[in-house]
């Protein structure tokens, strides 16, 4: 009977003393479930902010080098500085500093940034694209664009800065976009301009009948000038202002590498590419023709291109203090 009445104790859930052990196994319980899912939240967390420190530099640094890519073929005269890259857990970013040389002093088109795609940057006296012939555009940093016009297309009117250069004193340094009659070697623009100016940079000719055909003008819409962020071209001096080695050869290379990168400016870059293979296996650099150039130097020296036969346009661009 003293049996009976210990088991009857023991499942008596109205018994105080059942009551207390119960709740304390439910507390213990409850204690062990908070700290296994506490310790699941802590490892996996640490989990994700270790892959994600291990995986936002590779992407960061992808990125980074898609955009490089992109400016060593695409702008005229234009460079990318050092990247400051900045590694957060939620919104890492990197930065570079844009700008032009003009013979050896760094002019600044502000800076690009990433996560983002290129920013062109650009500000139109009429409009966001410049789709006229002689209108100014510049960049919000107040420093004119180069505009280029491509000789397989007829224009209702060609600008021409030289007025401009010709009031701008002689310890100024300027640049000036120039845009040919026809296509030239890379060696006979080298052999035309004058000696007493630096040739900064070569505009490729890469456009086909049908993006030709794209640029001339419609119903109601005048010829497209090319605005120096979408002319692909040759660099003739790097980053620092050092002449290049076989600066065709680098276009080439430079090219090759950014459509590699499979970046989102794939397609741009693989138009340029096809266009200079000619549907060969590879692109010959004597095959490279020229149609616009960009040079500086103080303004008399630019002077000395004005009425020559091979220039269709004059665009002036960046204008810096000589000392």
């Amino acid at each position: 009977m003293m049996k009976n009445s210990k088991m009857d104790e023991l499942f008596d859930f109205e018994n105080a003393d059942t009551k207390k052990m119960i709740k304390e196994a439910k507390g213990k319980n409850y204690a062990r479930i908070a700290l296994i899912s506490l310790s699941m939240v802590v490892y996996i967390f640490g989990l994700i902010y270790l892959e994600k420190i291990q995986i936002t530099p590779y992407l960061l640094n992808n990125k980074i080098s898609e955009i490089d890519s992109y400016y060593n073929v695409f702008g005229a005269n234009i460079h990318l500085g050092m990247w400051d890259e900045e590694y957060r857990f939620i919104g890492s970013n990197a930065a570079a500093p844009k700008y032009k040389i003009i013979d050896g002093k760094p002019v600044s088109l502000g800076e690009v940034k990433v996560p983002g795609k290129v920013n062109f940057n650009e500000f139109s006296l009429n409009s966001n694209w410049p789709t006229t012939d002689t209108k100014d555009v510049f960049t919000y940093d107040g420093v004119r664009k180069l505009q280029f016009y491509h000789p397989a297309i007829t224009y209702e009117a060609y600008k021409n800065d030289m007025s401009l250069v010709a009031d701008i004193p002689d310890y100024k340094k300027v640049e000036i976009g120039i845009s040919f009659d026809k296509p030239y070697t890379l060696k006979e623009v080298q052999n035309m301009l004058p000696k007493n100016v630096n040739f900064q940079w070569a505009w490729v000719n890469t456009y086909d009948e049908t993006t030709l055909q794209g640029l001339k003008a419609s119903e109601g819409t005048p010829s497209i000038v090319i605005s120096e962020e979408h002319a692909a071209g040759i660099h003739l001096y790097n980053q620092v202002g050092e002449l290049i080695d076989n600066p065709a050869e680098k276009f080439v290379e430079s090219l090759e590498l950014a459509l590699r990168n499979k970046s989102d400016y794939y397609n741009d870059l693989k138009v340029v590419d096809d266009f200079l293979k000619q549907e060969n296996e590879k692109i010959n650099t004597d095959n490279i023709m020229i149609v616009g150039a960009v040079i500086t130097g103080n303004p008399k020296d630019i002077l000395s291109i004005q009425n020559q036969v091979y220039v269709k346009a004059a665009v002036l661009g960046a204008v810096v203090d000589n000392y």
